[in-house]
């Protein structure tokens, strides 16, 4: 196993699986749970409503939605800002231009590389000479 500190408190602990300490884990997911329970019984809650009632940070909430475990209902979805389609709450893109936007980084990824591979190749035996004269 190995040494991390949490991203959340900054404590050292033995990594598992999470990048959280067992204590921030475990406290998010008792926050989890309350918000799961706070929504079941008061559906159309907005987010300011849940974290007034729940004592509850929006970035908390905003993670869960990021992760996939909340989903917002259709009135608090948002516009894709590539496209104009409809995109999760918490999200700046559809899931198709997300898609899109992730296969186009990692072409362009691997063109650098290769780019790099040819360039390192045929650089190979050339380097800088100085005198001391040019240096000063």
């Amino acid at each position: 196993m190995e040494i991390e500190t949490c991203r959340q408190c900054g404590k050292v602990f033995m990594k598992r699986t999470s990048v959280l300490c067992p204590d921030c884990a475990r406290r998010g997911e008792d926050d989890f749970l309350a918000i799961r329970g706070y929504l079941d019984e008061h559906p159309g809650a907005t987010m300011m409503t849940l974290c007034d009632a729940l004592g509850v940070a929006e970035e908390t909430v905003s993670r869960l939605i990021e992760e996939g475990r909340l989903v917002m209902s259709g009135s608090q979805r948002n516009r894709c800002e590539s496209c104009g389609g409809e995109a999760q709450f918490g999200q700046k893109l559809c899931l198709r231009c997300r898609v899109q936007l992730d296969q186009s980084l990692r072409s362009a990824a691997n063109v650098l590389r290769s780019s790099l591979k040819e360039g390192s190749a045929s650089d190979a035996g050339k380097g800088s000479y100085y005198t001391r004269r040019d240096r000063d």
